[in-house]
């Protein structure tokens, strides 16, 4: 199947969306001729995990990149953030699916191709910005979790090297079980500071 067969697949799919979402107004239809050709397509909420975020971020600067060289215009997809009192607020994406003479726009052929259709096949838009965001939350929480026991005078970088010290002991502290980023416990924090001489003599075992 062609990124134009798959286009118009989820084009079928998505145009005129928004109209059955539950406990919904949007405003932005005041200001369309044509509301039922545009979709609705929302990337990250209030809770969402690193998978999300990593997601929304890399194809936000995808957008921007295109919108910049003229690729895309952005009459036809620009962001929008909702609120609901119940589930808090949601960042998506406005994309004007069908033009005037019925067609796929070239900017929902775009999204199709950068964003739906990749998603369809593989969960991450790009590996190495999770991995980032993966990295990040472990340095923080092995942060949180280890200052307290840490050897006056410690390295600038000590988080760094407890990360080191698990990925070649205990890659099992860094596996994200709920798709926030690994939490090393304090005890494993503990074990790595003290083989990196870096527990403090009371911490010590």
């Amino acid at each position: 199947m062609s990124p134009e067969d798959h286009a118009q697949d989820f084009a079928a799919e998505l145009a005129g969306n928004w109209k059955k979402f539950e406990s919904f107004a949007w405003s932005t239809k005041r200001e369309l001729e044509d509301p039922e050709r545009f979709a609705i397509v929302y990337t990250r909420n209030r809770d969402s995990g690193l998978y999300a975020e990593s997601n929304h971020a890399v194809l936000e600067g995808l957008i921007e990149k295109a919108l910049e060289s003229g690729e895309l215009d952005e009459k036809n997809i620009w962001s929008e953030s909702h609120n609901h009192w119940a589930c808090g607020w949601v960042d998506g994406w406005v994309v004007r699916v069908y033009g005037p003479d019925g067609s796929v726009t070239k900017e929902f052929q775009w999204f199709s191709d950068n964003y739906l259709l990749p998603l369809s096949e593989y969960s991450l838009l790009s590996d190495e910005d999770y991995w980032e965001r993966e990295y990040n939350a472990a340095i923080e929480a092995i942060t949180q979790n280890g200052r307290n026991h840490l050897v006056d005078n410690a390295p600038e970088d000590w988080a760094c090297k407890v990360w080191g010290w698990f990925a070649d002991n205990n890659q099992g502290a860094l596996e994200s079980s709920d798709d926030q980023g690994p939490w090393p416990s304090t005890d494993e924090i503990d074990q790595a500071l003290e083989s990196l001489g870096l527990l403090e003599d009371e911490d010590a075992q």
